[in-house]
């Protein structure tokens, strides 16, 4: 079966939706990882106060591996399932 035949009109919708969830789940890894470089690069306030304009606080270590673990999960999930749609369907 092709990939018309199988998913039909849904298919190209929810191929999107999936890359759209894979993007957004990637940009809250960046998010997590460097929230006060995120914010000052989208911004422009790098020369800003050193680069400390925002005042965000730094999460502790363990909840940043945490959260960048659980989210790094959920990334492979969706990538995952975008594969098994695609590429790995007749596999």
């Amino acid at each position: 079966l092709s990939f018309t035949q199988t998913f039909g009109l849904l298919g190209l919708p929810l191929v999107r939706m999936i890359s759209v969830s894979v993007a957004w789940t990637a940009w809250l890894v960046i998010l997590t990882v460097a929230p006060n470089q995120t914010a000052n690069f989208l911004m422009g306030t790098t020369e800003l106060d050193d680069g400390n304009f925002w005042l965000i606080i730094d999460p502790e270590p363990i909840f940043m591996v945490v959260s960048t673990l659980c989210l790094g999960v959920l990334l492979v999930s969706y990538a995952n399932v975008l594969l098994k749609m695609t590429v790995q369907r007749n596999a």
